[in-house]
């Protein structure tokens, strides 16, 4: 999303928005709104600047989210 590029969903968070807020979804199971963003830290951080998840969803993106997202790529 932040990139523009095509990569395999294997490659992408999966991001969606629920009535608790905007939460990420791993194993793509819900249903809802929902945007994809590349698994790598200079996506995360462009849209950490970027907010266009919150232009996406209408609704402010937590730095939490943003947190956790950075979290996981470390974890990885």
């Amino acid at each position: 999303m932040s990139c523009r590029k095509y990569r395999p969903k294997s490659e992408l968070f999966r991001i969606m928005k629920t009535g608790e807020g905007i939460l990420i979804d791993p194993d793509r199971h819900h249903f809802g709104r929902s945007a994809y963003l590349c698994r790598n830290q200079a996506c995360v951080a462009c849209e950490e600047k970027r907010r266009n998840l919150s232009k996406i969803f209408g609704m402010p993106v937590t730095s939490d989210l943003v947190r956790k997202l950075k979290e996981v790529l470390h974890a990885e």
